[in-house]
């Protein structure tokens, strides 16, 4: 049965639910996350992904509840429903509601997952659109994905407005073609857990100065060699970047590739025995885009390495055509070349 039948089974009676618990554990734990996609609309349609597919459980819409409708107790709230025709979605539920009630709404059905599929399953919420409801959720992470930014100055308040209104997001997605405004160094824009940024100049956001989150993957079209070397050597002293994990930058503009030499010897890299293998890098992802993405990092095998003033952990570094990756290693320098022996 399909993931929007079994929600509307498990509304048959108690021991339903509870016996669509136990005969689909396995199921509910090959979930890779539920979400709340709030893109392009402000009127969420939740859908559980999982390694195979997706499915649209419910969507809550607001319209008067019409003569099809019918009801069910959903964490003690009676709401609306009524099946959607559209055979490719299953015929999922449609929660009808009135605006001043959407909130409680979301917050009922939500209730009901936690108790239904359980705490463990992933949840997000994802929308592109700092105007729409952000409704806060027990165990859910907030994705934003900005498409587009105007270049307006009361455009890039209104968009730190809404990201200081909010829990500090799981995930943020920019795609950028401006750079003559700047986000606040302190913005909880940089708090990210996970950042990717697609930009013309490096400067909007300046991920490389003010990140302060765990994974980011950049590619831009202009950013100054200096740049590079100033984020490695400012990540050296220990005095930002604590956080980071991991970072992928490409440059499209520099058509003979990144200069290995110059940004290798501005940072001062340490260099693995050429004659040994070295250890490789790589990271469970902190956000996945889709069900069938990658689930981790690019794996980052290289000779070269930086040190950390503070702590002397090490970050593996690899350069390679337009691309520099960056990887921290939870190790010192004499664990991490001991584990080549």
């Amino acid at each position: 049965m399909a993931y929007p039948h079994l929600f509307l089974l498990s509304f048959v009676s108690k021991n339903m639910k509870e016996l669509i618990k136990s005969s689909q554990i396995a199921r509910f734990k090959s979930i890779v996350h539920i979400a709340y996609d709030c893109t392009g609309k402000d009127q969420p349609k939740i859908d559980v992904f999982y390694k195979e597919g997706w499915d649209q459980i419910v969507r809550v819409v607001e319209e008067v509840a019409n003569t099809d409708s019918f009801q069910l107790n959903v964490s003690g709230k009676l709401i609306d429903f009524r099946l959607s025709e559209n055979v490719y979605l299953r015929n999922s539920p449609i929660a009808s509601v009135v605006p001043s009630q959407k909130e409680s709404v979301i917050k009922s059905i939500h209730e009901y997952f936690l108790g239904f599929f359980g705490d463990s399953v992933k949840y997000r919420w994802e929308t592109d659109d700092w105007e729409f409801l952000l409704v806060q959720l027990q165990n859910v992470s907030y994705c934003f994905r900005i498409d587009s930014i105007n270049s307006g100055v009361a455009n890039i308040q209104q968009l730190e407005h809404f990201v200081a209104s909010n829990p500090v997001f799981k995930r943020i997605e920019v795609y950028a073609r401006i750079d003559t405004i700047e986000f606040s160094p302190e913005s909880k824009f940089y708090e990210a857990e996970s950042m990717k940024v697609d930009q013309n100049e490096h400067t909007f956001p300046e991920v490389l100065r003010h990140f302060q989150g765990r994974h980011a993957f950049i590619r831009c079209r202009y950013c100054e060699i200096s740049e590079l070397i100033k984020f490695v050597n400012k990540w050296k002293t220990g005095g930002a970047f604590q956080k980071l994990e991991y970072l992928k930058i490409r440059i499209r503009s520099v058509d003979e590739g990144l200069p290995q030499d110059e940004i290798l010897n501005g940072i001062g890299a340490k260099y693995v025995d050429a004659a040994k293998s070295p250890p490789t890098h790589v990271l469970p992802k902190v956000y996945l885009e889709y069900s069938y993405s990658k689930p981790n990092t690019d794996r980052i095998n290289s000779h070269t390495y930086v040190v950390r003033e503070t702590d002397n952990h090490v970050a593996s570094i690899r350069i390679f055509g337009k691309t520099l990756w960056f990887g921290v290693w939870n190790k010192t320098e004499d664990q991490f070349l001991g584990m080549m022996d």
